[in-house]
């Protein structure tokens, strides 16, 4: 399957405008339409309970901030949109989705919850492509992460913080044979069919019965040459392993499976994702 339909997250915040030239650099390679949307957060969505010694002072002023941080971030990304397009040479559609076959540019803007449009608009993109979120410092972009990646059915590109340079020249995929990794190298399949270069990275734990050779041999059946490479797993957690040995091969993007579970909307990632999600410092593919 060919990535016609990619959808991309503007925040507004300082990654926005490398997270919107790594999705555009995708449009481009495949001829793809791009819908670019940002979510404004409601003011009132943002304002914590009411309690006792809360005066309702506190509360305006804690919603006009809002307030005015939403606009400055919704100008942000409108602009960062619009430069977008026309170094594609596209004329920027506002308001609604791109007019396809063929690339395309289109913005829209609405108000509500990211989470929840993601839902809503995944299910009509190919592809989802959003900043790798903070999870020290930024509980709703983590949030928003974990709905693009658990609750959308759709793979998800996570741009990282400082940019990004030849993503297809070298992909480096997280092998362990499950039914996410499965899912994740299925969904790369168009990208991977187009890099320079594939690196196959099993790492070689104990009672682990992943076989990258086998998965060699099944991307060749896709016209993609790749090589396996084994890691010692040497006490390392996996997702440390994974991107160190990548950094050392010189991988310009990492694809692999999204572990993890929701419970109340508290999110807890896998420890092998947390790890890649906190520290990766090129793209990252993720599928669940």
């Amino acid at each position: 399957m060919r990535i016609a339909a990619i959808l991309a997250i503007a925040s507004g915040g300082d990654q926005t405008s490398e997270t919107l030239k790594l999705a555009g650099e995708v449009a481009k390679a495949f001829d793809a339409s791009l819908d670019i949307l940002h979510v404004k957060l409601d003011p009132r969505m943002a304002v914590p309970m009411v309690g006792e010694g809360m005066a309702a002072g506190m509360v305006q002023d804690i919603m006009e901030r809002n307030e005015k941080e939403s606009a400055e971030r919704a100008a942000r990304a409108k602009e960062t949109a619009e430069e977008l397009a026309t170094s594609l040479g596209q004329s920027l559609h506002v308001g609604g989705a791109g007019r396809g076959p063929g690339l395309s540019v289109a913005y829209r803007e609405v108000v509500g919850a990211e989470p929840e449009e993601l839902r809503k608009e995944a299910p009509y993109h190919d592809l989802l492509v959003m900043d790798r979120p903070d999870l020290e410092n930024d509980a709703y972009s983590t949030i928003s992460a974990e709905a693009a990646l658990m609750e959308t059915g759709r793979p998800v590109l996570l741009c990282p913080p400082g940019g990004i340079s030849e993503m297809l020249k070298h992909v480096a995929i997280g092998w362990d044979g499950t039914k996410t990794s499965t899912h994740a190298v299925a969904a790369a399949l168009p990208l991977l069919e187009m890099a320079e270069k594939v690196s196959v990275l099993t790492i070689d734990e104990p009672k682990k019965t992943a076989d990258p050779e086998r998965l060699v041999a099944y991307l060749g059946r896709h016209g993609v040459s790749a090589q396996a490479e084994h890691i010692p797993a040497e006490g390392l957690d996996p997702g440390y392993a994974l991107l160190e040995n990548a950094a050392t091969r010189g991988a310009h993007m990492l694809v692999m499976g999204g572990y993890g579970h929701s419970r109340l909307r508290e999110f807890i990632f896998g420890g092998a994702t947390e790890n890649v999600l906190r520290s990766a410092g090129i793209p990252v593919l993720m599928a669940h």
